[in-house]
């Protein structure tokens, strides 16, 4: 595969979200992600920082580009725990899985510890959320299918390793989850679409989509077709990225 970054053009930038840590999923907490204002000091066995790189990759130019361990560029310089400029230490790294359509490979999310607050933060690429396995592309092609009328039963019968098996109702949180993102931004992000290419070309008639994630996904790919700024990002990858900022647009 052709690594998807030019190593000599530019560094990914970082983007910082708050998660609410939990057994029973994940809960995002709303805010502009890229702009450093104060943070609520929630305690810290309840929320988890972590940082998104805002960085158009796969997971095998992410192994590439941290084969040597995370590059120093990469280190966090503000805290929006204490909202301190201060040295962030490295504070280890663990392992995970990331599941692809065809293969499965191991990553390691790297810590940062706060010198000022003692608060860590870990960076995550852009490809995958926390505490998940399963990659965004392979999330994204279940919905796709789902919204063209096959049923979920039967998606998960065809989802088979290493992206694979798993259950109906793992896709249907996938779904549950993603229409949870979707009803955050969907504003912001048709918004986003018509202020740069106000002339979409939406199906009407009989080729109209059965639902939302349809128009969405069709006048993504002619925004990506003409504006070099979104980048080969698929649909999911990008709004996991621009999530916030989106939700804030002017």
């Amino acid at each position: 595969m052709t690594p998807l970054l030019n190593f000599d053009c530019r560094m990914p930038k970082l983007i910082v979200t708050t998660i609410t840590a939990g057994r029973r999923g994940e809960k995002e907490k709303e805010g502009n992600s890229t702009a450093r204002q104060p943070v609520s000091l929630f305690p810290l066995l309840a929320f988890a920082k972590f940082i998104i790189m805002d960085w158009d990759t796969d997971v095998e130019t992410y192994l590439n580009f941290f084969s040597d361990g995370c590059p120093e560029e990469l280190r966090p310089t503000y805290c929006n725990h204490c909202m301190a400029d201060r040295f962030f230490h490295r504070h280890g790294k663990y392992q995970r899985n990331a599941f692809t359509w065809k293969d499965s490979f191991k990553i390691f999310i790297y810590r940062f510890k706060c010198s000022t607050c003692g608060h860590t933060q870990s960076l995550l690429p852009s490809f995958i959320g926390p505490r998940q396995q399963v990659v965004w592309d392979v999330q994204e092609e279940v919905i796709q299918e789902s919204e063209k009328g096959t049923p979920l039963n039967e998606l998960a019968e065809k989802l088979e390793p290493p992206a694979g098996p798993y259950s109906e109702r793992t896709l249907w949180r996938w779904k549950k989850n993603w229409e949870a993102r979707l009803a955050r931004v969907e504003t912001g992000l048709w918004k986003w679409f018509l202020d740069r290419l106000p002339h979409l070309d939406l199906p009407v008639g009989e080729k109209k989509p059965k639902g939302r994630w349809g128009y969405l996904f069709q006048a993504f790919e002619q925004v990506r077709a003409h504006l070099p700024e979104v980048g080969p990002y698929r649909l999911f990858q990008w709004i996991y990225r621009f999530k916030k900022p989106l939700a804030v647009a002017p």
